[in-house]
């Protein structure tokens, strides 16, 4: 009796499209737009149409195609497998690499060896095509074959369910004059917008452009959050390479500094990873130039081998508020008025709500609140200062006349008396959440100026107006007596 024919050879292949403009890698395909699935006989792929005769709606250029198809060996020994590709591809065996002809070229060949026992075992060849010609062929030559190399063949097309997509929160700032991190703290710049994408990886200006319409071409910043959901216990490196700078955080802890105004720089930082899901967060700017960002990492779930990373859907955490303050105006004919005054014995003018405790005219007040006099009269400010990282900061009134500051009934800030545009500061140790703050200055005749800036672990020690995230004042306009300031303010 003559032995059983095999089963008419037949693949999956399932085709991609990228949403980078500039595909030089076979990427994971959690990464990727899906496409449209067929089913073909043999890889055997010399260019657009014939790819289009297995999937009709393969797109012209920046494609992947996935090939799974699985392989009854019958005699156990040494199996060689080639693809030939243009542009590059891979091929796994039972989820091990055994052929690496990725990366940007035209047809060329690449084979690798695999010791494999009788039985099915899986295969998956996904590969690319940036731009132009199209080609993937694949051979395979062992025990089964004589030794003589042939066509790849598959027993069964069976394959797994697709991986679902990778979904990273990215978000986009822009600011002036940013040439570091720390100036591009994005807590204090004004957002652009939020995408999700798939992968961590934008070659140029136009790549981030094209993802978020309405960004500027220099003076920047992303924010990429996601979650890598680690299976395997151990020590992982992850690397990012920016241009300009960039930090890269896993579970909120700095891991990766790469900082400063540079070209497309790597670099890289390890930690010891539990299985579980863990918080990566990538912060980086551009100033001028070109603008790069890439993420890799490299531990027990990828073989040791460097990849890209794919991302569980991150929810990014809330914008800050719109910074307000609540600004009340008094005046008096007390004289002499030389000090910050206690504006119980003061009549009240009008409040407004600011942005900032920053002015350097009076018809910047004047615009704020129009019955503001000309001489002898004093403000009083009222905010919530909101700290995310407790420890010492900084407070500075830059003021003329004379200012003090107040957190609660603590004085930290005295820059008192008869002067010009001084500027005077104190620190205090705060904690993580809302601070009560009360600014309170005056005029007596001449110029007028104040400024209320802040550094400290949450502007990474640069100096910034302060935010507030309330505007709230106290019921009575009029003041509490004996509470700020002094009277008689002489």
């Amino acid at each position: 009796m003559a032995p059983n024919l095999p089963p008419p050879s037949s693949f999956t292949i399932r085709m991609y499209q990228a949403e980078t403009e500039e595909l030089t890698y076979t990427p994971d395909l959690a990464f990727l737009n899906f496409v449209q699935d067929g089913k073909t006989a043999f890889i055997d792929f010399h260019d657009l149409e014939d790819f289009r005769s297995a999937v009709p709606n393969t797109p012209s250029y920046n494609y992947v195609w996935a090939i799974y198809g699985n392989l009854d060996v019958q005699k156990a020994g040494t199996y060689t497998f080639c693809t030939i590709s243009d542009d590059g591809s891979l091929m796994y065996v039972d989820g091990r690499l055994v052929v690496n002809n990725d990366g940007l070229h035209g047809a060329q060949e690449s084979c690798g060896g695999i010791s494999l026992s009788a039985g099915t075992h899986a295969m998956f060849l996904p590969g690319f095509q940036h731009y132009g010609a199209a080609y993937m062929s694949a051979h395979y030559y062992g025990p089964d074959t004589g030794r003589v190399k042939r066509y790849l063949r598959s027993d069964s097309s069976k394959a797994p369910d697709p991986p679902k997509p990778s979904a990273w929160t990215l978000r986009m700032f822009k600011g002036s004059g940013i040439q570091n991190m720390a100036q591009a703290n994005w807590r204090f710049l004004t957002f652009v917008g939020e995408k999700t994408v798939r992968d961590v990886y934008v070659p140029n200006n136009q790549e981030f452009v094209r993802l978020m319409p309405g960004m500027p071409d220099n003076n920047f910043v992303w924010v990429y959050y996601g979650t890598v959901a680690i299976s395997a216990p151990g020590v992982y490196s992850f690397c990012s390479t920016s241009d300009d700078g960039s930090y890269l955080f896993v579970d909120d802890s700095l891991l990766v500094d790469n900082d400063g105004l540079h070209g497309g720089e790597r670099r890289c930082g390890s930690v010891r990873m539990a299985p579980g899901n863990h918080a990566v967060r990538i912060e980086g700017f551009n100033h001028y130039g070109g603008a790069y960002q890439d993420l890799d990492y490299a531990g027990p779930d990828t073989r040791d081998q460097y990849r890209h990373m794919v991302s569980l859907p991150t929810a990014a955490p809330p914008l800050p508020p719109p910074s307000q303050w609540l600004m009340r105006m008094y005046r008096t004919n007390y004289e002499p008025f030389e000090l910050v005054p206690d504006v119980s014995h003061m009549t009240y003018v009008g409040e407004a709500v600011i942005s900032y405790i920053a002015f350097s005219t009076l018809q910047e007040l004047r615009n704020w609140i129009p019955g503001t006099p000309e001489a002898k009269y004093a403000w009083q400010v009222y905010g919530k200062v909101r700290i995310m990282i407790p420890g010492t900061y900084s407070f500075c009134s830059q003021s003329d006349d004379g200012s003090l500051v107040y957190f609660g009934s603590t004085l930290v800030v005295n820059n008192d008396g008869l002067h010009g545009a001084d500027k005077r500061c104190g620190s205090i140790s705060l904690s993580a959440g809302d601070h009560d703050v009360v600014v309170v200055g005056f005029q007596n005749y001449g110029g007028v100026y104040q400024v209320f800036s802040y550094s400290g672990p949450d502007t990474r020690g640069v100096e910034r107006w302060t935010p507030s995230v309330s505007a709230a004042g106290p019921p009575d306009k009029g003041g509490k007596a004996g509470q700020f300031g002094n009277w008689p303010p002489s």
